[in-house]
C-alpha cells in the first residue's frame, strides 16, 4: 500500500507533494518503456570491432531475454505503484482550495529546489531574527536550522542587502 510510505514521518507530507511530479512522469512514459524493452530484447546486436579475440557465449540471447524481463517487471511495478500513489494523492489534492495547491506548489512542489518564495521567507526570517530578535550570528544560524554556521548567515545577510540596494 503507497500511504505506507509517508505514515509516521515528519517529513511526510512533503515527500508525498514531492514525489507527484515523479509519479506523473512514471505513468506518462512507462508503456513506451516497456516497448522499448521488448523491442530491444529481441533485436539483433553485431560484434563490436575492438581488435580483442571474442569468445563465443551460447547463452548470451537467454542472458538478454532474462534481463530484459527483468527491467520490464521494475518498470512495471514502478508503474503500478505510481498509479496506487495517484489514486491515493489527487482526492486529497482536488480537495484543496486553488490557494492552498499555489501555496503547497510555491513551497513544496518544485522538484526540491528552493522556489523564489521560500528564498524570500528565509531572508526575511534570517533579518528579523538578526535585527527584531537581536540575536548573535550563532543564535541565528541556530534559529534558521538549516546547517549553516554563524559565519555563512553573516555572509548571506549581506548578500540578501547587497541584494536589496
Amino acid at each position: 500500500m503507497i500511504a505506507l510510505n509517508y505514515i509516521n514521518k515528519s517529513s511526510a507530507a512533503i515527500a508525498a507533494m514531492k514525489d507527484y511530479e515523479n509519479m506523473k512522469l512514471i505513468i506518462e512514459n512507462t508503456s513506451k518503456e516497456v516497448k522499448d524493452a521488448y523491442d530491444d530484447m529481441f533485436s539483433l546486436c553485431s560484434a563490436k570491432i575492438d581488435g580483442m579475440p571474442k569468445m563465443h557465449n551460447p547463452k548470451a540471447g537467454e542472458i538478454k531475454v532474462v534481463g530484459s524481463l527483468d527491467k520490464i517487471n521494475v518498470m512495471q511495478e514502478r508503474y503500478h505503484q505510481a498509479v496506487e500513489y495517484m489514486a491515493w494523492f489527487e482526492p486529497v489534492w482536488c480537495a484543496l482550495s486553488d490557494e492552498e495547491r499555489i501555496i503547497l506548489r510555491e513551497f513544496y512542489m518544485q522538484n526540491s529546489q528552493r522556489s523564489g518564495a521560500t528564498t524570500r521567507l528565509s531572508h526575511n526570517r534570517i533579518l528579523a531574527l538578526r535585527y527584531i530578535g537581536g540575536l548573535s550570528w550563532n543564535q541565528v544560524a541556530a534559529s534558521v536550522d538549516e546547517g549553516l554556521t554563524g559565519k555563512q548567515v553573516r555572509k548571506l545577510h549581506n548578500y540578501y542587502l547587497s541584494d536589496l540596494c
